[in-house]
């Protein structure tokens, strides 16, 4: 009877997750047309990535086009990508015969797809730690699903989609050997494609291969031999064919965001932005599991904590991401997401399942019913609480009310390189801010004013953006040098200065003049535009091209 029963709720469970499975997919269709827009003056719908995944579609595009893995055809070799995996797979989709207007709504499918097949792995994870309890596998996916941050980053283009697959597969196939007595040597190249779509995906694969060492005793040289083969190759091998192709030994994103500025000052900022992530998040529900998985001491739990924690260290210790200040899970934290959810509902289970000991033994009336009311509410909580992003009304972006996150700023940076086309000649040079739509749409060589594609930025300073305190600094946003990247470069337009930065520029602009377009009045302050005077690359016959300062 008890097996008839066991597989009459597996069955359940599967039927589930086949509907959250179906509902998710509408979800990610409708989250993916809402994240498009109308360009009025080609009456085209645009489908634009985050500018950073813009900046890898840019790479992408001069790979599939012949012109090599660089940001500008024909320019310096220079990482500004920390994805190369994911770059390649941009490129391959670069070969399908799409114009550019839809060219990222491959990349956003592909997106979805890795969303849903991550649902899979975090069923099968939580069926694995908790020998198919419905409440932890499908509260799991439903946490998953429902969590915006990582919806949002992965649809929008990044590899955090990815990651998070990879990621969970690699808890589930450990719970799995755990069970089985055995190990998959799947979780090798698995771990050896994580390094390869980022190189810091290190830190949470090192955490499984570490824990695999210590607790799989039966099967420790095979971990030690194929596990460290896996990780050091695949390491050895993409910094050999970096410093090949590059120069350098590391991504220039590297140099960017960790040099220029103390240990101190990092983590500091790291610090906090974390702890403001886990008080928005509700720091009580945050940590619960730790503490009720703690006095359970299962090797499975105690492996999920450590890989999430390990990957907030980091998070804390590269000093956060610059969008901190939307709210919700960094591009770092997203990742593990998947696995404190399973934690989540597998701590509360046993929580429950305890309580329901104790009231049968001591005869008092706590019934099965009212105890999956109470855990069944903890995770409706946990849905507000874990999408309240800086506040309650952020709850507008998980039900889609308006446009998701970011996509302002992809409509702004996809207008204005599709402007910058119209009124330059093929050979212009072109300053940006924003390193992505800009220079994939508009087609000219770029001038990357805050290095991320530069290296001589990016191994400067870094400038306090707000003030002076430590806490004053956006990673990847915090370096730039007018003198070189205008005085020298002399770029025959420049979209934008960083903000606050008009007084450092002005010495190196008495050569520009400034226009006011009324298609930018939206996205650029009164629509204006800074013009190279005399400059053969401008069309300076455009009716629109008119100098306010001549």
């Amino acid at each position: 009877m008890k097996l008839s029963a066991r597989f009459r709720g597996i069955q359940t469970s599967s039927l589930v997750l086949l509907v959250i499975l179906i509902l998710f997919a509408i979800y990610a269709g409708i989250f993916i047309y809402k994240s498009s827009f109308m360009i009025v003056a080609e009456d085209t719908r645009y489908f634009t990535l985050f500018d950073d995944a813009m900046i890898s579609m840019q790479y992408a595009k001069n790979l599939a086009n012949g012109d090599g893995l660089v940001w500008n055809a024909g320019g310096e070799r220079v990482e500004g990508f920390s994805t190369p995996l994911w770059v390649f797979i941009m490129a391959a989709i670069h070969l399908l015969p799409l114009p550019a207007s839809k060219m990222s709504l491959a990349v956003q499918i592909l997106g979805a797809v890795l969303l849903l097949l991550n649902l899979i792995f975090v069923k099968l994870a939580g069926d694995e730690i908790s020998e198919n309890n419905f409440f932890v596998s499908i509260g799991a996916v439903l946490l998953t699903a429902l969590y915006y941050p990582l919806n949002n980053w992965a649809l929008l283009g990044n590899e955090v989609g990815l990651l998070a697959l990879l990621i969970t597969i690699s808890i589930w196939l450990v719970f799995r050997g755990f069970r089985q007595g055995q190990v998959s040597k799947w979780i090798y190249p698995l771990m050896a494609i994580g390094l390869f779509v980022r190189m810091d995906a290190l830190v949470p694969f090192t955490v499984i291969l570490l824990f695999l060492i210590l607790f799989d005793s039966a099967h420790r040289r095979t971990h030690i031999k194929w596990g460290l083969g896996f990780i050091v190759g695949a390491l050895l091998l993409q910094t050999v064919l970096r410093y090949a192709y590059y120069g350098d030994v590391l991504p220039n994103t590297y140099y960017l965001k960790m040099t220029g500025i103390s240990l101190i000052s990092r983590i500091t900022r790291g610090g906090y932005v974390f702890f403001k992530f886990i008080w928005n998040l509700n720091w009580i529900l945050f940590l619960l599991p730790f503490i009720i998985c703690l006095i359970i001491r299962d090797p499975r739990s105690n492996l999920l904590m450590l890989v999430v924690a390990a990957q907030m260290l980091y998070s804390i210790y590269v000093g956060g991401d610059a969008w901190e200040h939307r709210g919700g899970s960094n591009r770092f934290i997203a990742i593990v997401m998947p696995l404190f959810f399973i934690l989540f509902t597998y701590s509360f289970e046993r929580l429950r399942q305890s309580l329901m000991a104790y009231s049968e033994m001591t005869g008092s009336k706590l019934t099965r019913a009212f105890s999956w009311i109470a855990v069944s509410s903890i995770v409706l909580l946990g849905v507000v609480n874990f999408n309240s992003l800086l506040d309650t009304e952020s709850l507008k972006y998980l039900f889609l009310q308006g446009v998701p996150l970011f996509v302002d700023g992809n409509e702004r940076n996809t207008t204005i390189g599709l402007y910058v086309k119209e009124i330059t000649e093929e050979d212009a040079k072109v300053a940006v801010v924003g390193a992505g739509a800009i220079p994939y749409y508009s087609d000219r060589l770029s001038i990357d004013l805050l290095g991320k594609n530069d290296k001589l930025i990016a191994r400067s300073e870094m400038k306090p953006t707000g003030g002076t305190s430590p806490l004053d600094f956006r990673p990847g946003h915090s370096k730039w040098n007018y003198e070189y990247s205008i005085g020298d470069q002399k770029p025959d337009v420049i979209v934008e200065l960083w903000a606050g930065t008009t007084d450092e520029a002005a010495p190196y602009m008495e050569d520009y003049v400034v226009i006011e377009v009324g298609a930018l009045s939206h996205f650029l302050y009164k629509g204006r535009l800074f013009l190279r005077q005399g400059s053969e690359h401008v069309k300076w016959d455009r009716a629109d091209v008119v100098p306010l300062n001549p």
